[in-house]
């Protein structure tokens, strides 16, 4: 397939990229600015300039592709207003998919996120039909605890958006939501870890959460544009609980180095049922200790 990737030259972006390219399809690259990521076209990706608040360039650079993933969005976690939230996320995703609908592109996977969700119970364990968070923030809510308010609600409103835009226009959509996202070239919760791993002395949670490889949601997302029966279905894809005691445990033996790290009692379990991704796109999340290994070797 030739398949247009929004916000390639970001860290989920250029992994969809990477995968995408070595299962055999080619890749439109839908970037702002292309010379952040020349390396995408060392992989053989070409490059589309289009930004999510122009309807009519991303027209332009969906025009003879076979499908679009839909992965932009502001994902920051700062004091900006949530307004921009709104525009990027909200808006970026009418201007995506209708653009796509323009120029007769009908098969769209949509990257949305597992945040999207209301998290009551500390002890849960999520499906995809796990309600979606409300019109205003929950203080609460366990996404919440762990993610911008401003992100998780901007995102529940876009990929309710994107369902019933989907039907309007006749669209063939697909929504992978995945979970915390780790891995090469993350400027955020890995680098956060890493972090983390420099200093003499952590205090870390033992609260397990869900933690995913981003080649894992990479493969997902490959998985559901070659898999038509897909269309239609929401997938999770949070990967296994894992604590950050473990995770950081486990970094400090693979690497035979590291801090003093005290264990943080926190009763707390939060799963997500990811058993529908690994039938219908063929992706088995990896454990916390084989995507360590990948993400170690990758820099290695």
């Amino acid at each position: 397939m030739i398949v247009a990737v929004t916000g390639a030259s970001g860290f989920l972006g250029g992994h969809i990229a990477e995968v995408l390219r070595a299962r055999g399809h080619e890749v439109r690259a839908v970037v702002r600015n292309p010379d952040k990521s020349p390396w995408l076209a060392d992989l053989g990706c070409t490059f589309a300039r289009a930004d999510l608040a122009e309807p009519g360039a991303l027209a332009a650079t969906f025009e003879g592709v076979d499908a679009v993933v839909a992965n932009a969005a502001l994902a920051v976690r700062d004091d900006r207003p949530y307004a921009e939230f709104l525009a990027a996320n909200v808006g970026g995703t009418e201007n995506t998919l209708a653009a796509a609908a323009k120029v007769g592109v009908n098969r769209v996977v949509y990257v949305s996120s597992v945040s999207v969700h209301q998290l009551l119970n500390p002890y849960g364990h999520y499906g995809a039909d796990t309600p979606f968070v409300v019109d205003a923030p929950l203080p609460l809510s366990l996404n919440h605890a762990t993610t911008l308010w401003k992100y998780s609600l901007s995102k529940s409103t876009a990929e309710k958006r994107a369902w019933t835009l989907a039907a309007d226009l006749g669209l063939a959509l697909t929504t992978v939501r995945p979970g915390p996202i780790y891995g090469p070239r993350d400027p955020k919760l890995t680098a956060r870890y890493a972090s983390q791993m420099a200093r003499s002395y952590v205090l870390a949670p033992t609260a397990r959460a869900p933690h995913v490889y981003v080649v894992d949601v990479a493969l997902a997302i490959a998985g559901a544009l070659e898999n038509a029966a897909s269309s239609g279905k929401p997938y999770l894809l949070g990967g296994l609980p894992v604590s950050p005691y473990r995770l950081l445990t486990t970094w400090k033996r693979l690497v035979g180095r590291g801090p003093t790290i005290v264990p943080l009692p926190v009763p707390s379990h939060l799963s997500f049922d990811d058993e529908p991704a690994s039938r219908d796109l063929g992706v088995v999340p990896r454990s916390i200790e084989d995507g360590l290994r990948a993400l170690l070797a990758s820099a290695a």
